[in-house]
This record gives C-alpha cells, sequence and structure tokens, in this order.
C-alpha cells in the first residue's frame, strides 16, 4: 500500500487522496471510464474502469528512476576554513 497517493479522474477536477493504508473511496455521478494514480516518486498508472458499477481497484506503482548526468563540485565557494566541510569538499 501507498498512504497518500492522488487517485483522479483525468481531465475533472475529481479525484481523493489514499489514507495511511493506502485505501481510498471514489463516488460520482459522472460518467467516467478510467482513473489515474499517482505519488510523488512512482509513476503514474491509469487504469480503465466500467461507468456505473462499484470497483474495486488495486494497483501496484513502480518506483520512478531517474539518472543524473553528472554532479560538479566547486570548491572555490567553501572559502571559510573553519568548516569541517571544507575538508571532505
Amino acid at each position: 500500500p501507498i498512504p497518500f497517493a492522488t487517485v483522479s479522474v483525468p481531465g475533472v477536477s475529481l479525484g481523493v487522496m489514499t489514507d495511511e493504508n493506502g485505501k481510498y473511496r471514489i463516488q460520482t455521478e459522472r460518467r467516467i471510464t478510467e482513473i489515474k494514480f499517482s505519488v510523488i516518486g512512482y509513476n503514474a498508472v491509469t487504469r480503465v474502469v466500467k461507468p456505473g458499477r462499484t470497483q474495486t481497484i488495486d494497483v501496484e506503482l513502480s518506483p520512478a528512476t531517474q539518472a543524473l548526468q553528472e554532479v560538479g563540485i566547486k570548491p572555490e565557494k567553501y572559502k571559510k576554513k573553519n568548516n569541517p566541510a571544507r575538508e571532505l569538499i
């Protein structure tokens, strides 16, 4: 379970957040055909729903990974000699 994920209807301003146990419930009179699950750090997932029916939809979100191209450290910004981090840089 992923707590506090967003469960929304694409194209409509309708959505809820999962609780601390990853549970959610959406009720609407609108005729929706899909819902989207998203949370920071994971790839979003969209699932098709059957309009007019009560359904249980469980999803598994995969972690989003991003690789950094390059990390540069410039020691000239740390000119204070009494800074202990200076020796690490």
